[in-house]
């Protein structure tokens, strides 16, 4: 990780994956969905959409239906 300015990198990066994404689609919050599932069925031979299941996964690790870890996210960034 560089710094920019004194900013380190991940700071940034949310902003510039919005900016591009309405760019390109016009959309901020854009998610090509066919892409994700074409790409999973062929690397795992399936692709996940009960989101059901999701949560209770997350219930049971983390006792949150809609967890997200964000600092390990810019932590790895």
């Amino acid at each position: 990780m560089s710094k920019n300015n004194g900013k380190w990198h991940s700071d940034d990066f949310g902003k510039k994956v919005k900016n591009t994404k309405k760019l390109h689609f016009g959309n901020e919050n854009f998610v090509n969905v066919e892409k994700i599932k074409t790409t999973h069925l062929e690397r795992y031979g399936f692709f996940n959409t009960n989101p059901e299941k999701r949560a209770r996964t997350k219930q049971l690790k983390y006792n949150d239906p809609n967890y997200n870890n964000r600092d390990k996210f810019k932590n790895t960034l």
